[in-house]
This record gives structure tokens, sequence and C-alpha cells, in this order.
């Protein structure tokens, strides 16, 4: 569901095209600067269509980067989460349950199973400490599940039959999700940097807009056919 910024920024695209409808027929219509021009306007209009649909596409591929590293996290049935109870029953089992080598894993367990993941992606209305916070526990789950690995890696004898469990496959896993979560972070980073480039874009169509207004009302009146066309159209 697009959101009430997605909605606004495509509603205002409409009206500057119905706003570059109307001056395109209106007589004589020739403003002080270029960049107020039918064909200048149009320009403007076209760059901010191609801004929009860039966003959704690094959008979609933020979203899917998103999904992808959910599923590792605690989706897919050897994810981080779900690896965890397996873990810790290897361990209980082969060094018991009041051995040193069972309460280091479970205390780390435990730390990682009081951690919130974040299943969403961010949006435009996504304030910019939430995505902090989410990246932050996906961190903390990563350096989490690192610190269990190696605390494997020391336990003497600890060589499960489970390939899943054993010390080297966890490794190559935790690997795996420090290239899941760049990707987040590189994919979040060029949709913010599109959303701030198809900002600036659509404050420049503001400007324009209203500098067209302020050249109708004083060149064809403010009780004129031209000026009760466009005065009503928020940009």
């Amino acid at each position: 569901m697009a959101s009430k910024t997605e909605s606004s920024f495509g509603a205002k695209l409409q009206r500057g095209n119905d706003m570059h409808q109307y001056i395109s027929n209106f007589p004589n219509f020739a403003p002080p600067r270029p960049e107020e021009s039918p064909s200048e306007f149009y320009n403007l209009l076209g760059d901010i269509t191609m801004v929009n649909m860039e966003e959704t596409m690094l959008q979609q591929q933020y979203s899917t980067a998103v999904a992808t590293r959910v599923k590792a996290f605690r989706d897919d049935p050897f994810s981080v989460v779900k690896l965890l109870a397996p873990i810790r029953a290897q361990v209980q089992a082969q060094y018991g349950k009041d051995g040193i080598e069972f309460k280091q894993v479970d205390a780390i367990v435990q730390r990682m199973r009081k951690t919130k993941l974040s299943i969403r992606p961010a949006t435009a209305d996504t304030p910019a400490i939430k995505v902090s916070q989410s990246e932050q526990s996906y961190g903390s789950m990563l350096q989490y599940f690192s610190d269990l690995t190696q605390v494997l890696l020391q336990l003497p004898g600890y060589n499960p039959s489970n390939p899943q469990l054993q010390v080297g496959q966890l490794q190559a896993f935790a690997q795996q999700l420090v290239q899941l979560s760049a990707e987040v972070a590189a994919r979040y980073q060029m949709v913010r940097d599109c959303r701030n480039r198809r900002r600036a874009r659509y404050d420049e169509l503001h400007d324009r807009a209203q500098r067209i207004k302020a050249y109708v009302k004083a060149n064809y009146g403010t009780k004129s056919q031209e000026y009760a066309l466009i005065k009503g159209l928020l940009i």
C-alpha cells in the first residue's frame, strides 16, 4: 500500500501535468524566466517522472534485500533464530547441562533470543532513528552469532553429526549474513539518495508553479479564465 507521502507525490505530479496542459494553451504566455516556459516545465515534469520510476525500482530492490535477510536471520528452516535451539541441545547433549561449555553457549543464546529483529523495510515515512535501531539489532544479532561460533570452535571435541551445526558451516553462514547486511545497507543508501533527489525536484516544481501563478495573475488578471484554471492547483 502506498504511503501518504507517496500518494502526495503522485498527486502533485498530476497537478503539475494539468498546469502544463493549461499554460500550453494560454495566449501570449511569455514568463520572464525560461524555466517557467511550457517546454522547460514539461522537461522538469519528465525528470520527476523518471526519478519516481527510479525510486520505485530501488525500493523494490531494497525490499527484496530486506526480505532475504529476514529469511536468513529468522524465517528459513536453518535461519539464525532457528539454529539456536539445536545448537543449544547439541552442546547440552555432549557436555551436560551443568557443564561450563553449556553455560557459555546458553548465555549467548539467551541474549540472542532477547534481540528483536525488524521484519519490514523502511519507507519514506520511517524515522531515521527507527532505521538505525533496526540495523543495530541486526548488527547485534550478527555479532552474537559470530561469538557463538567462536565459542563452539573452542569446545573440545565439538563435532556434531548434523552438518548444519558444524563450526565450518556456521562460520560460512556468518559470512553470508555479513554480505546480506551489507546489501541491505547499500540498497537503503541508494533509496535514500534517490529520495533526496526526488524531493529536490519536487521543491523545484513547487517554486516554478508559484512563479507561473504569479505571472498569470500579473499578466491576465485575478479575474481571468487563465488564473481561475491554475490558482487552485496545489503543487
